[in-house]
């Protein structure tokens, strides 16, 4: 608002015959500024304030463009903004007088206005017919969106096909939610309209699955995953509402696919498409290389649009004729039914618990061998992102001078008490849970270590190390393991066929200069490493730990653990793990950044990360936390052990090679091993304060060693001793001939 004051005041300066006109293009500007200032604001007064000015700058605008005949796109887009504050306010049928004055200018200078123009207005004119109860109308207004300017009077009850979509795939994406919407709310009388409700939902999820395959940059599937944020909580609250009005468990699974829909869209395509890759014969790998070059030239040139367009075609077409089963994988979209999940992804004694958090709801699925169902608790975002804070603002109540303090112990308590009562114990109040919980977070639930979370508090005063003895954290009754989709477990669960990584595992334990601020010397990190060679005698050990040495291992071995120093940056590309350092002086040649991790394939069926903080980055909506962890799942690496928040080495040095133990040599889950080793950690009470044990989690597939992985680890012992036998054998026969 000050640049644009800033804006306004100059232009007053300057006596053109341009002033007036500058001066309401800046205030279309502020009004769109005082409008996201009221849809942000919590307090209402300052709330009906903000709604107040963006109204009268939008009325100020469209007054002064509806008499300039070169500006009659700008007088439409006001109406457009005008209207978008009306319905705000709740003034709905200003807001459909205005937007219907945009619509009569649109129709006397048609051919010389931009079309979206048109859809917009029928969109917003519809959603305001909509909150009048005038669903018929409302119906029309939409259709007319549909279409465009090209929509004749006849109404049209069907839906046009997904080609018909891609002039302005977002537009379409709210149009088919909105056409949803008040068929759902036409059902109430008509219950044949749950029918045509339905068929709206199912072309918007066919659009979203079409969209996706055909967006081939990563920034591109992340601008989209924010922007579904603005329709999907709709579109989930209505199918939900089908399924509690009428038990049928058809909607039940519509609804679990809206939210899967909303959660590691670009990374479960990734994933999806890598392991896609083993069904591409190499002359269409190639081909399909070349069309990505192309693709990235055509978006800094229009003249090569056409061309690559027709590409894509010729592309597609030799998919589906050469390589049917990439083609179906690319084009259906992620449908990963809940039946699928009972029957092949979890185990007996697993469930999956899956997050979906609206305004003011908390939505919860279970999925386990028994049942699927859904449970939602009235509790806003806003309220779940503070007992989120709470918790880890209080993990460790020791003060600098070494003292506790015991009003932090309490607020860990509350918050860890608070949160377990919403996420888990309402769910096990009506529900059997089994002792393993596959965890699929949404919104800040991402930064949360569910493993430290209360099941009761023992004792009248603050006191953590009681309530270890009493047995009262989460992790000392069940195993927690965690995953950014139900969709993104199945695929970390899939064995690559074209990779046949030795199953050993491979220690880096990076050097850094004593001398260093930035990076620091690790003191427990050789503690941590000895102590893992002592229970995994055949481990190896990198000499310096160089990024080198890591990725030449990373094409041998199935198994990598890393301790290291890892930073986490405002510019999620720009966080990284650092590797060797020769000196005092920063050498950022040894950094392997986020971004790296895009252009490499990890094949690794677990990378342990006791460097700080690998789970943590910039949010995005639709996405989740943008991580180190993330990158190294969109790499294609089925598991890994990261850290939420700057771990204490001292715990990860006790508790890792415990791990180990319990996965490599007993062979147990990964997920079984790790709390197994939380628990003994405990039992030492030593380090209770959940800062040292809780925030290393596993995330993705928590399979214990494979049959065939542990074979190939005695493939070349087998192959040597049948050589020997062969050459044994002709010697006999030399001997017995001669």
């Amino acid at each position: 608002l000050q640049t644009i004051s800033r804006g306004i005041n100059l232009v007053e300066k300057n006596q053109t015959d341009q002033k007036e006109f500058d001066i309401q293009y800046l205030r279309i500007s502020e009004g769109k500024v005082w409008l996201d200032s009221a849809k942000y604001s919590r307090q209402v007064q300052l709330c009906t304030d903000c709604i107040q000015k963006a109204i009268s700058s939008f009325s100020s605008t469209k007054e002064y463009f509806q008499n300039d005949q070169n500006g009659m796109d700008l007088f439409v887009q006001s109406c457009i903004n005008l209207g978008g504050a009306f319905e705000f306010s709740g003034q709905y049928q200003k807001a459909i007088e205005v937007l219907q004055t945009g619509i009569d200018s649109f129709i006397k200078n048609e051919g010389s206005l931009p079309s979206d123009l048109f859809t917009q207005l029928h969109l917003n004119l519809g959603t305001n017919l909509y909150r009048m109860n005038k669903m018929e109308d409302a119906l029309i207004a939409y259709d007319k969106a549909l279409y465009g300017p090209q929509y004749k009077d006849k109404f049209k009850t069907g839906l046009p096909p997904l080609s018909h979509y891609s002039r302005d795939y977002q537009t379409s994406l709210v149009l088919l939610g909105s056409i949803g919407r008040v068929r759902l709310k036409q059902s109430y009388t008509d219950p044949d309209m749950m029918v045509l409700a339905n068929a709206a939902y199912d072309t918007l999820f066919s659009l979203i699955n079409y969209m996706r395959s055909n967006l081939t940059d990563d920034r591109a599937k992340l601008i989209l995953a924010e922007r579904s944020q603005e329709w999907l909580p709709d579109a989930f609250a209505d199918i939900k509402e089908l399924y509690l009005r009428t038990g049928n468990p058809y909607y039940l699974e519509q609804a679990f696919q809206i939210s899967e829909q909303g959660k590691a869209f670009a990374l479960l395509e990734a994933s999806r498409l890598k392991n896609a890759t083993d069904l591409l014969p190499e002359q269409l790998i190639r081909a399909q290389e070349e069309l990505m070059k192309a693709e990235i030239l055509a978006a800094k040139s229009d003249s090569l649009k056409e061309q690559t367009q027709k590409l894509k075609l010729e592309f597609q077409s030799r998919l589906k004729k050469e390589a049917p089963a990439y083609f179906a994988l690319k084009y259906r979209g992620p449908e990963l039914r809940t039946t699928e999940i009972q029957t092949q992804l979890i185990d007996s004694n697993q469930a999956i618990l899956s997050y979906f958090i609206e305004d003011s709801v908390l939505n919860i699925f279970l999925i386990s061998r028994k049942e699927i169902a859904l449970d939602t608790l009235h509790i806003s975002r806003s309220e779940l992102s503070e007992w989120v804070d709470s918790f880890r603002t209080n993990l460790n109540p020791i003060q600098a001078d070494g003292s506790l303090d015991t009003r932090r112990v309490e607020s860990f308590l509350l918050s860890a008490h608070q949160l377990y009562r919403h996420l888990i114990g309402s769910v096990a109040g009506r529900h059997s849970l089994p002792e393993r919980l596959i965890i699929i977070p949404d919104g800040p639930l991402a930064d949360l270590s569910f493993d430290a979370l209360l099941i009761r508090q023992s004792g009248d005063k603050p006191d953590l190390p009681a309530q270890v003895r009493e047995r009262n954290f989460l992790v000392q009754h069940h195993v927690i393991s965690y995953c950014f989709s139900a969709g993104l477990l199945q695929e970390m669960n899939r064995k690559s066929t074209k990779t046949s990584l030795s199953p050993q595992l491979a220690l880096f334990a990076p050097r850094f200069d004593p001398g260093s601020t930035l990076l620091p010397y690790l003191k427990n990190q050789e503690k941590e490493v000895e102590a893992i060679r002592g229970l995994v005698p055949d481990a190896s050990v990198s000499d310096q730990g160089t990024k080198e040495s890591f990725l030449v291992a990373s094409q041998k071995n199935a198994y990598l653990h890393l301790c290291a120093h890892g930073f986490v940056s405002s510019d999620p590309d720009s966080s990284f793990i650092a590797f060797y350092q020769k000196t005092a002086q920063a050498d950022s040649s040894q950094f392997f950044y986020l971004s790296e991790l895009y252009r490499h394939r990890l094949d690794q069926d677990l990378i342990t990360l006791t460097a700080c903080e690998t789970a943590l980055g910039q949010h995005r909506s639709g996405e989740g936390n943008i991580s180190l962890a993330r990158g190294f799942a969109y790499a294609g690496v089925k598991s890994f052990i990261t850290t939420l928040w700057k771990i204490q080495t001292e715990g990860a040095a006790r508790i890792i090679p415990s791990f180990y133990d319990h996965f490599l040599n007993q062979k147990l889950p990964k997920d079984v091993a790790l709390a197994l080793s939380k628990r003994a950690y405990l039992e030492e009470g030593k380090g209770v304060y959940p800062e040292n044990w809780a925030g290393m989690i596993l995330i993705g597939s928590s399979t214990a060693p494979s049959l065939l992985q542990e074979s190939t680890k005695y493939e070349l012992w087998i192959g040597s001793l049948a050589l020997l036998l062969l050459v044994a054998w002709g010697v006999m026969m030399l001997k017995k001939r001669n």
